[in-house]
């Protein structure tokens, strides 16, 4: 029984331990850390995006690449 309790006690010693030690280094973080501005990110340029997604879809499209006797998929590519 006394063997038990030893080790009972350790593990609670260490886990206060931990607890402890935690909240320490949480207050640590938190008084050398400066308050950031928030900035809210800037728009998309919607106008270049859509150019763009534009240009890809015909520049990246696969319809009629493949021949009439052929299945779709990846080792006709």
């Amino acid at each position: 029984m006394g063997r038990r309790l030893k080790f009972a006690g350790l593990c609670i010693g260490l886990l206060l331990f931990g607890v402890v030690c935690g909240f320490q280094l949480r207050g640590q973080g938190q008084a050398g850390a400066a308050p950031q501005a928030s900035v809210p990110p800037a728009p998309a340029d919607t106008a270049v995006m859509r150019a763009n997604y534009e240009r890809w879809r015909t520049e990246f499209k696969t319809w009629g690449k493949w021949g009439t006797d052929d299945n779709k998929g990846t080792s006709n590519l």
